[in-house]
């Protein structure tokens, strides 16, 4: 979900709640869209059988923020905790919320926002890690007495240098 027209107008102006309800929460929820509410479903993507996680990662508030009478830990703490309550209501698992700390583009990317590259511009390092072949694991074979290997692979939410989830699974 992006920050801007979501949480902020192109002019970095904080959007009411009716704006945050329409575009954020909303199409999350619609059933019929591919949105959350439609993937979260029995046999989807992220069916409860597969146990989903679910993170937001949203900017701590900084010095600009605070300049601006913002002294909530989070930059959008109220729009993020109704997020959260929203998805919670929607999954039935409380989001883990992780804060990060902004960057100044050459802190993030190393050049400047450009044309062809205007993501330049975005300030912090969320990486998805993902090892299909993290490891493997002999089991008694069903037929005979060798035994089958059984690969299996890890997932790691990686915030900056820090790694804020890691997770073994079975990809077969």
């Amino acid at each position: 979900m992006p920050e801007i027209p979501i949480f902020q107008n192109n002019r970095h102006v904080e959007q009411d709640y009716s704006t945050f309800l329409r575009l954020g929460i909303r199409p999350i929820r619609d059933p019929n869209a591919m949105s959350l509410a439609r993937i979260l479903r029995e046999r989807e993507i992220m069916a409860p059988e597969l146990d989903p996680h679910i993170f937001i990662l949203t900017p701590n508030t900084d010095a600009r923020a605070e300049e601006r009478g913002i002294r909530t830990p989070l930059r959008w703490q109220q729009k993020v905790e109704q997020l959260a309550g929203s998805l919670e209501r929607l999954s039935g698992q409380r989001p883990e919320i992780v804060g990060y700390e902004r960057r100044i583009p050459a802190e993030a990317h190393g050049q400047r926002p450009t044309a062809q590259r205007p993501y330049a511009g975005w300030g912090a390092r969320a990486i998805l890690e993902v090892d299909m072949n993290d490891e493997s694991m002999d089991i008694p074979g069903e037929t005979d007495d060798s035994p089958d290997t059984v690969w299996l692979a890890s997932w790691r939410l990686w915030m900056e240098d820090r790694v804020i989830h890691s997770e073994t699974f079975c990809p077969t």
